[in-house]
């Protein structure tokens, strides 16, 4: 996707208020290159309110000066507060010149390829959210996005790294990755974007859905039924499934 994206805001502001936020962000003199993930991102990328969200994520080329961006607790701090809404910007270095400078562990592997991937193939996109009745509501923002197929790898080591304490953030995690795959699923063109992943990120993203969508398919259905953008129609195990391995064909293309 690039260029414009049109949000329809849901009533109470909420989704316009984390674009101010994110633009704000943005807009800071010596913050980036920076790019967001997280839920917004995933909004801006299927271009639709899925699901509510509160909060703004994104991933940095270093440490970011949060001091000059938000009120934080400590500091230095990676979180911050933007009129009332919760900042987390993820420093990034870049990558090794060879696998031998990467983290071992796969999932560790997945953290530092998949968030400094989301930096690098990051886009500015025109972002407008409007009213149900398409009048306008926050204006035009330009936002710089990490492509889906980034947002991807991120979900996964998110859900992979949830505790059980952050049940509710596994059950969105299931539902953005359930329906960013489905989207890379119907537009080949774009997942061909992991073709120039780095190193075994593929591989990588390949795994985790055999694991999360495939393997543990009546899992990740349960846990999108439960989530709070799911909608009344349940979903089923099977389709869960049949996309993950739609999914791990493109990828072994």
């Amino acid at each position: 996707m690039s260029g414009d994206v049109t949000l329809i805001e849901g009533g109470d502001g909420g989704v316009s208020r984390l674009v101010r936020t994110a633009s704000a962000l943005f807009g800071r003199p010596g913050f980036g290159p920076a790019a967001l993930v997280g839920g917004l991102a995933v909004t801006v990328r299927l271009a639709t309110v899925h699901r509510a969200t509160n909060d703004v994520d994104a991933v940095c080329d270093g440490d970011a000066p949060l001091e000059y961006v938000g009120e934080g607790d400590v500091r230095g701090s990676q979180r911050v507060e933007i009129d009332g809404v919760k900042v987390d910007v993820m420093p990034t270095s870049p990558l090794p010149a060879t696998a031998a400078g990467l983290p071992d562990g796969d999932l560790d592997r997945l953290f530092v390829l998949g968030h400094r991937w989301a930096l690098e193939s990051a886009e500015s996109l025109v972002v407008r959210v409007v009213t149900a009745n398409e009048s306008g509501f926050g204006g035009a923002h330009t936002l710089v996005v990490a492509a889906a197929p980034a947002l991807v790898a991120c979900k996964f080591h998110a859900i992979a790294d949830r505790r059980d304490a952050r049940r509710e953030k596994r059950e969105s995690d299931a539902l953005d990755l359930a329906r960013l795959i489905g989207g890379l699923v119907r537009t080949p063109m774009i997942a061909q974007q992991f073709a120039a992943a780095p190193f075994d990120l593929a591989a990588l993203v390949s795994s985790q859905t055999e694991r999360w969508l495939i393997d543990d398919a009546a899992r990740m259905a349960r846990l999108m039924n439960m989530s709070t953008g799911a909608g009344d129609a349940k979903v089923n195990p099977a389709d869960i499934a049949t996309i993950g391995e739609l999914f791990v064909e493109m990828l072994a293309a």
